[in-house]
Order: structure tokens, then C-alpha cells, then sequence
């Protein structure tokens, strides 16, 4: 056997040795499922990741993973930026068009969406996250997507807590994130804005440009490279704010409050049929009345039939729960209110899915059980699953 072999040999067994330890883990943390690092269909090759280099920090003594939602040991996560603080206004570009339901987008583009803010990109980029391991985390065998891409919001996600010795290799500034520059691909992101002002932040490095413009509150950031470079002002200079987006969800809720809350009451089992169902996702750390939307998606046809037929067919009584295994007033971080539309009608129904208790679909009268037929066609392209009690876990992720 070679060095190199013996070397390759001692990375498997380095990553073999964190993989163990990782779902022993997440047995250990009921409700909380820790092997999950990504959801939908599209699965981006970077979140393989080789462990030989790194410096691994022991988090309270019980492990070297993170639950990365911001918790501050009340159960739920903070919300962030000026969406808390009273005091600090909204901020919005000049010129910025807001409010009302988005328009149509342009010929060869789609809106996307985050909080009460979109934008226009070319309807060929799909959906996936952006690369959140430090720099040595990273294997040198690991194929690169170069795809451009709109990252999801991955708040739940699970991330290894680690320390890089040294610096990064390609020196690249901080603005830009941990990953390598290998790693990197064009997209567009949101975040919580932490204040700032409506004016542009730009960062360079090599032929890669990071643009970040700031409305009501949401930064939205663009990474472009030499081949993108030309779409820049023709995306930040699409954002505006909304009521209700693209795939007709709200930019808030009734569903967000800290407790769960039932729908206006109707029922399910009287509707036949629906011309379309908008999925949509909300952060359950925003007040109610404040921009909370996190990722939506339009179900039509004969996939919006089939979820309907699924709901219907649930059994009564909600759930699955396992209420002994989180604390009484663990009500989950996220929620998603699933908008049915037939004809000039419009219902909702709740669904909770992301705790010990109180999962199921509400429709205000009845209380169904998640299901994999009902719960799994929810979730893809930008609405995700990262975390949540294992047996609801296991039917709505694939």
C-alpha cells in the first residue's frame, strides 16, 4: 500500500468514525433528527465532506454537532435583523416597486421569494444550498455542480461544529462564505438584514463578484462570475416587496404563532376537487403580521389532485406524535399553511410536522394523520425539511 493509499484510507476511516458518532447522536436527541443534511430531490455533491483536516470542537462536552437555528435555550430560535426590533425602519431601494400580488415575470425568468421580498432569475436555475462546512471540511475528491442555483433557506439544518486550522488555502475574503472558491456557483440568497442601509455592498475576489442590496428588511445577495457577470443588475434590479407571491402564498400567517393556532373552520371531506394547492412554509420564530414566508411552491393538476385525495384519505385524530420524548411547550420552529383554490374559493389548511406533538393537517373541524402520500409531495424545490421528531420525520422526508 502506497502513502497515498494509507492516507486515503485514513480519511474513510476518519469520515466513517463521524458518520457513526453522528447518527448515534441523533438517536440520542429525540425528536431532533440529526441525519439530515439536505431534503428534496436534488442533492448537491459538496455536502460530502471528507473530516481528516479539521479540528474538531466538543460542543457542551456531548458531541461536535450543531443545531444551527440561533437558540437561545428557550426552545425557539430568535427571529433575526430589523424584523424584531422596533426601532430599526425598513429600509428600501429607490425605485423599489412594492406591494400587491407579484405580476407575471418576464419571458425566460421566474420570481422568487423569501419574507415579504423576490426577484426575478432565469427560470432555468433550480433550487439548492449553499456550501456551509469550513474550508478543510471539504474532500479534494468531491465532484463540484457549477449549476447556478437559488439557495433554500436552511434554517434547521444540521452542521457539524468545527475549526479549521490555519486559513483557508485560496485566501478568499469572508464575505463570501466558508467553502472554498471550487465550491462556489452563481445564485442569489436571502437573509435577515442585521441593519445597514439600502446602498449596494460589493466584493470581489478573482473573477467572482458578491453584490448584496438590502429591501424592507431582507439582503438579498448575488454571486456571479465572468459568465453570469451580465445578469447582476437585471436580477437585484427586479426586487420589490409583495403580499402575496408567486405561487400565491402570503408573506405571513396566522400559522407562525408560537402556539399552534387552527384555520377557519371547513370540511375537507366535502371538497372534491382543486384547481391548485400553494405550499406554504413559514418561520414559527416571527410574530404573527410580520414577513415570515420561507419557501413556497404551486402544486397543480394531477399533483395537487393526488395530495388532495391523500389528505382526505388520512386517518382522523392527527399526528404521529410521541409527546414523551420533547418538552410540553416545544411547538417546532416552522409550519406550512397549504392554500387549496377552487375557483374564486380559497381555504386553508395547517399542517404541523416539525415537533413531538401536534403534527397532522388542521382544516379548523378535523385533524388528519401525516401520512407519506399526504406529507412528502409537500416538500421540494424551496421548501424543505431539515429537522423535526422522528416519526414525522420519516414521512415527510425522503
Amino acid at each position: 500500500m502506497t502513502e497515498h493509499d494509507e492516507h486515503d484510507e485514513h480519511d474513510a476511516r476518519e469520515e466513517r468514525a463521524f458518520r457513526t458518532a453522528f447518527v448515534r447522536r441523533a438517536d440520542e436527541l429525540e425528536p431532533v433528527e440529526l441525519g439530515a443534511v439536505t431534503t428534496g430531490r436534488r442533492r448537491r455533491p459538496w455536502l460530502v465532506a471528507a473530516v481528516a483536516a479539521a479540528v474538531l470542537v466538543v460542543v457542551g462536552g456531548t458531541g461536535v454537532v450543531a443545531i444551527m437555528t440561533g437558540d437561545d435555550g428557550s426552545g425557539r430560535p430568535p427571529a433575526s435583523g430589523g424584523r424584531t426590533d422596533a426601532a430599526t425602519p425598513p429600509s428600501v431601494s429607490p425605485g423599489t416597486q412594492t406591494g400587491g400580488r407579484l405580476p407575471a415575470p418576464d419571458a425566460g425568468w421566474r420570481w422568487t421569494s423569501w419574507r415579504d421580498v423576490a426577484v426575478q432569475v432565469p427560470a432555468s436555475w433550480s433550487y439548492g444550498l449553499e456550501p456551509p462546512l469550513p474550508w478543510c471540511m471539504y474532500s479534494s475528491t468531491v465532484d463540484v455542480e457549477r449549476a447556478p442555483y437559488v439557495a433554500q433557506d436552511s434554517t434547521g439544518m444540521v452542521i457539524p461544529s468545527v475549526g479549521c486550522a490555519g486559513e483557508s488555502p485560496d485566501h478568499h475574503p469572508e464575505a463570501f462564505g466558508p467553502a472554498p472558491v471550487r465550491f462556489w456557483a452563481p445564485h442569489v440568497s436571502f437573509a435577515d438584514s442585521t441593519g445597514g442601509t439600502s446602498e449596494d455592498a460589493v466584493a470581489r475576489f478573482e473573477d467572482w463578484t458578491l453584490t448584496s442590496r438590502t429591501v424592507d428588511g431582507v439582503t438579498v445577495s448575488l454571486l456571479v462570475d465572468s459568465s453570469t457577470a451580465d445578469l447582476g443588475d437585471r436580477i437585484l434590479g427586479s426586487a420589490r416587496t409583495f403580499e402575496t407571491d408567486q405561487s400565491g402564498c402570503d408573506a405571513s400567517s396566522p400559522v407562525q404563532a408560537e402556539r399552534f393556532v387552527r384555520p377557519e373552520p371547513f370540511d375537507l371531506a366535502r371538497v372534491d376537487a382543486v384547481d391548485s394547492i400553494s405550499v406554504c412554509q413559514y418561520s414559527r420564530a416571527v410574530p404573527p403580521g410580520r414577513p415570515a414566508l420561507m419557501g413556497s411552491r404551486l402544486l397543480t393538476g394531477p399533483r395537487a389532485a393526488s395530495v388532495l385525495d391523500a389528505i382526505r384519505s388520512a386517518p382522523v385524530g392527527g399526528g404521529p406524535d410521541t409527546p414523551r420524548t420533547c418538552l410540553h411547550d416545544q411547538y417546532g420552529d416552522t409550519a406550512i399553511a397549504l392554500r387549496l383554490h377552487t375557483g374564486d374559493s380559497t381555504r386553508e389548511v395547517y399542517v404541523y410536522y416539525d415537533t413531538c406533538f401536534g403534527n397532522g393537517f388542521d382544516d379548523g373541524t378535523t385533524r388528519r394523520e401525516l401520512t407519506v402520500e399526504s406529507c412528502l409531495p409537500l416538500f421540494g424545490d424551496n421548501v424543505a425539511l431539515f429537522s423535526g421528531g422522528s416519526a414525522p420525520f420519516h414521512r415527510c422526508h425522503e
